[in-house]
């Protein structure tokens, strides 16, 4: 595992950003500061996302975890009375200030941090989401054999037909986790409900922003029949630098990371690196020689070689 580590540290493989551990245990302390708002905590919490990102200096939530917890929690709390005096505690929709704004109403579901049902293998990473959006079944994200399935966009007739394998030979206990991006992960969630596996779609655009377009149907199939969850509400656009921070969702979901086609320097091996720090198994399905793989070249630093899910159970 160190050596997979090492390894892609020295191809430049890295994680989106370094950050320090956020303590869980101090934003429960001030749980009550959050909750004396009068507006409901999961509400003001949800409501309160876009504020996140003006209170920190990047544009992304998690930055949250860089600033002092108590301070983070008192201008919370400031917005939150301010939210609750200007809408008479009812928040449907509002306009912040800046370029903080919320035209719409939230129409997912959605868990907070502090929320006593938010997923265990979310708290237990550096960086956690402070809200999940998610429409479907949200128990899927417990299951005990969620295994995440990743690889290239530009997938070839090999990659096809080596997701469809493996996925056929999984039992129907097994959840596949992707990102509903175009290529392995577009074709992992479709055979999942073919073979009536569950599976859990991880976005890097808003909850109701499918993203790309051409996989409307399957987004509508998973959250009909499985889980989508994003940790961005509504319309919002997908970004790039989005999807590096969604692929940490995609690595603590899973007990297992299954990679089916990858370049050296991609997303997918942005994906395995954060699956290596949380201490993942890793399965990389063989490719030919010389084609600059990521597969092949996890596979000669220490990653399991995978031709059939015996090789895994």
């Amino acid at each position: 595992m160190d050596n997979l580590i090492k390894a892609l540290e020295k191809q430049g493989i890295k994680k989106y950003t370094k950050v320090q551990d956020l303590s869980i245990n101090k934003i429960l302390e001030n749980k009550d500061l959050l909750v004396s708002s009068g507006t409901g905590t999961g509400k003001t919490l949800a409501y309160l996302l876009p504020i996140f990102q003006k209170i920190t200096e990047e544009k992304t939530p998690q930055a949250l975890i860089l600033a002092p917890t108590h301070e983070l929690v008192m201008q919370i709390t400031e917005q939150a009375k301010l939210l609750a005096t200007n809408s008479n505690k009812n928040i449907n929709s509002f306009s912040l200030i800046g370029e903080v704004n919320i035209k719409k109403q939230i129409k997912a579901n959605y868990l907070t941090i502090i929320d006593n049902n938010y997923p265990a293998c979310f708290k237990n990473i550096p960086n956690p989401p402070f809200v999940i959006f998610y429409y479907g079944d949200i128990n899927l994200i417990n299951m005990n054999n969620n295994i995440g399935i990743i690889g290239k966009r530009k997938n070839t007739d090999y990659g096809k037909k080596m997701t469809f394998k493996l996925i056929s030979e999984l039992n129907h206990s097994s959840c596949i986790v992707s990102g509903l991006a175009k290529g392995i992960d577009a074709l992992s969630h479709q055979y999942a409900l073919e073979f009536n596996l569950k599976t859990i779609a991880v976005l890097g655009s808003g909850i109701d922003y499918c993203y790309p377009k051409e996989n409307m149907l399957l987004y509508k199939k998973i959250k009909e029949k499985g889980l989508i969850i994003s940790e961005y509400p509504n319309q919002h656009l997908p970004y790039k630098k989005n999807f590096l921070i969604r692929n940490r969702l995609i690595a603590a979901l899973v007990k297992d990371l299954i990679v089916i086609e990858a370049d050296l320097k991609s997303g997918t091996m942005n994906t395995v690196s954060y699956g290596l720090e949380y201490g993942k198994e890793i399965y990389c399905v063989p490719e030919r020689a010389n084609i600059n793989s990521g597969c092949n070249y996890l596979i000669k630093q220490g990653a399991h070689l995978l031709e059939s899910i015996k090789d895994i159970f």
